[in-house]
């Protein structure tokens, strides 16, 4: 019981994780989009911001369509005793 609570709990993290670093990833991409087109060269401390936001984002570990589907995967059982 104890091996499943581990695996449940480390699917649920992993998939709040990757949620968090998407929707972070999407407020950098908003600002940037509002910034104007200034922001596109290197000297951009926004720029800067945006490219590592988004190459974070595109990270195998932090990627939500793959951990929401893994948590997805946990037999419902599971799922509702961890949403405490």
């Amino acid at each position: 019981m104890l091996q499943s609570e581990r695996k449940e709990d480390r699917a649920q993290c992993r998939r709040d994780v990757s949620f968090a670093t998407q929707m972070c990833r999407r407020a950098v991409n908003s600002l940037f989009e509002a910034s104007g087109g200034s922001n596109v060269y290197r000297r951009s401390k926004l720029q800067r911001l945006w490219r590592d936001s988004d190459v974070a984002g595109a990270h195998h570990g932090l990627m939500w369509d793959i951990h929401g589907l893994a948590y997805a995967a946990l037999p419902p059982a599971c799922r509702l005793r961890s949403s405490r």
